[in-house]
Order: C-alpha cells, then structure tokens, then sequence
C-alpha cells in the first residue's frame, strides 16, 4: 500500500513538473505570435522545450521533423486534439519564398497546431481494427540505407510501415539539413493521408472481389 501510494505521488509529481515545463517558455514571451501553438505542442510532447527553452528560431532539421512527425500522427490517432476551434482560413500566403525558405520550430509549432485542429475534425476515431491496403497510397517504404543507430530510425520505421511517408521523399535520408516549406509541406499531407488510410474502411481500402464468373 505504502508502496503504491508513494507510486502515485511520484507519477503525480512528474505530471506536475511536465505542466509547469510546458507552461514556463523562458524563451517564448507573452503575446509572442507562436505562443499558444507551441505551449499545445509542448504539452502534447510533440516538440519539446528542454528546461523551459524551445529555440523557436532555430530550424527544423530532417530528422527532428521525422520524430515530429510520429509523435504528431499517435497523437491524432489517440484524439488527444480537440475537434472544435480550428481557425477559418480566409488569409492569403504574402511570402513568396515559403517553399524554398528553411522552416523555424516556431513556424512548424504554428502550422502543426493549424493542421491538427482541421485534422481532428476530420479523422474518425481510432477502433483498433486494422483495415486492407488502400489502393490509394504508395507501398511501404522499406529502409535499407537507414542505420538503426539512427535517432530517427524508430519514428522513421513507424512513418514507413503505416505509408506516411512515401518514395522519393528527403526525410528517407535523415540528417541534420534543414527542411524546407515545400519538404514541410510534403511530409505533413504524406503523413496526413496515411493516417487516414489507417483509420478509415474506404472502398480503396477493401479487397477487390473481382468480376463474377461467366455463365457456360
């Protein structure tokens, strides 16, 4: 008894200690334009703010978008998001140079917690049934030039068996270059449309029955 009950205060202690992190951004100031995007991802552990400091100007590097990436989709899939809220969009893109402009956490923190709201209007529940390939989607990427040694290679596996991430893309080939707007971009519907596949019983998704055999 004694035992579960210290047990108890210590999960309760971490808890708390995790919310405070979450909520104490050293670095991100009162009425910063991210801020209430990156304190949603922080508690959501989906980017992390080590002791409080987020580094929202730093860019976002290929392999930390791909545990990004994992942790944004389980996340989804576990309804963690709240279904109500998303902004409209009604804005018009200014910056003409987006796609080929190196992405900063804070710009990534922005647009995950934009597309995470939409997304979990969206996206059915998770029923733990495991649905037929869609036809839909490319085949499983097979990861045969990534160590893993790699930091990334866990996320990097659990994007490519469930077809989150597809062939061609750079994220194949983690490392520490910066990712773009448009490579952003691309991960995110990639991994938007395999979760979806995942989750949902579409006609793509069914074994085809074929024709019915000819009359003799």
């Amino acid at each position: 008894m004694r035992f579960a009950t210290t047990l108890a205060l210590t999960g309760a202690a971490i808890l708390l200690a995790l919310t405070a992190n979450a909520q104490t951004l050293r670095d991100v100031p009162n009425g910063h334009w991210a801020r209430p995007a990156v304190l949603e991802v922080v508690r959501l552990n989906i980017m992390g703010a080590p002791g409080g400091k987020f580094n929202g100007t730093r860019t976002v590097t290929r392999r930390e978008l791909i545990v990004i990436l994992e942790r944004l989709a389980k996340s989804l899939e576990a309804g963690k998001w709240q279904k109500t809220g998303a902004p409209r969009v009604n804005e018009k893109i200014k910056a003409k140079s987006w796609r080929d402009r190196p992405v900063t956490r804070y710009e990534l923190a922005a647009v995950i917690h934009r597309l995470a709201l939409y997304a979990a209007q969206g996206l059915p529940k998770a029923t733990g049934k495991v649905y037929n390939t869609s036809e839909a989607l490319p085949p499983p990427v097979t990861l045969t030039d990534v160590p893993r040694s790699d930091p990334s290679f866990a996320s990097l596996d659990f994007l490519a068996k469930n077809r989150m991430i597809w062939p061609g893309s750079p994220l194949l080939k983690p490392g520490t270059q910066p990712v773009t707007g448009a490579q952003t971009s691309q991960a995110l519907s990639q991994m938007i449309s395999g979760l979806n596949a995942r989750l949902t019983d579409e006609p793509q998704n069914r074994e085809e029955i074929g024709p019915p055999p000819r009359r003799r």
